[in-house]
């Protein structure tokens, strides 16, 4: 029998399921789980207007971690693009560079096949960066990005806040490459429908700038993709769009 662990990646393993009754703070979510008010720590500080509904069916998981809060917001349900049956979002943002780790470790990405992770959390010019790589032409420095916004016409969309931090870790990028380092930057989309990804000028145009500025000197841009749920699974790789094209509106159908 094959190893299931080579296409799934283990995401819940007790799940807790429950609904939300509303979004009390920057990381921290008031749920209702079989009729009791409890309050879930929200491991994402992006808006996520359009996931984070009252009465949207939740899973959690008690914290791993310890914490004020009991349980872990992990995944939301939505509708899918474009038909609306439902599915599974992941919110948990610290969870990118763990799927792209395991990505790598079998040999998914195909930019990173040979490579082998060397460290976590490497600190470039004050800058923590999530992954040091060591592959066939030396070191190759990579960030990774949670996103979970589509658009109307199912464009996966980062960032859904301004982040002047991503923007640092593009400068960073730059620099490494300049240097000549490989520097990545990856979207790890964490949903199914998503048909391509363009970064969300409107909402950060900086960002956006920066992201054209890193591609034309050299930094590499990947866009994957994964069905989530209890087990995420890949689900391939999406075209990157620059320039971006307008936003017209979020796409929200549950």
């Amino acid at each position: 029998m094959k190893d299931s662990s080579n296409y799934f990646f283990r995401l819940v393993r007790e799940p807790v399921y429950g609904t939300l009754i509303k979004r009390i703070g920057r990381f921290t979510c008031l749920v209702n789980i079989e009729g009791f008010q409890r309050e879930a720590y929200l491991p994402n500080s992006g808006r996520l207007e359009e996931l984070l509904i009252p009465g949207t069916r939740i899973v959690m998981e008690k914290r791993r971690q310890k914490g004020k809060r009991l349980y872990d917001l992990l995944l939301t349900e939505t509708g899918c693009y474009p038909s609306g049956r439902p599915i599974w979002v992941c919110v948990d943002s610290r969870l990118p560079k763990n799927l792209l780790i395991w990505c790598i470790e079998r040999g998914i990405i195909e930019e990173f096949k040979g490579a082998h992770p060397v460290k976590e959390e490497v600190e470039v010019e004050g800058i923590r960066l999530d992954l040091l790589l060591k592959g066939d032409e030396g070191d190759i420095y990579v960030e990774t990005k949670s996103v979970n916004l589509i658009d109307l016409y199912g464009i996966a969309r980062f960032p859904d806040a301004p982040t002047k931090r991503g923007s640092e870790h593009l400068r960073v990028l730059m620099e490494l490459r300049k240097m000549g380092a490989g520097a990545y930057i990856v979207f790890v989309i964490m949903r199914e429908d998503a048909k391509g990804f363009s970064p969300f000028a409107q909402r950060d145009p900086i960002f956006a700038e920066r992201l054209s500025e890193a591609k034309g000197r050299g930094v590499r841009l990947i866009a994957i993709k994964f069905s989530s749920g209890i087990n995420m699974r890949y689900a391939g790789r999406v075209n990157l769009i620059l320039p971006p094209p307008a936003f017209k509106g979020a796409f929200s159908e549950s």
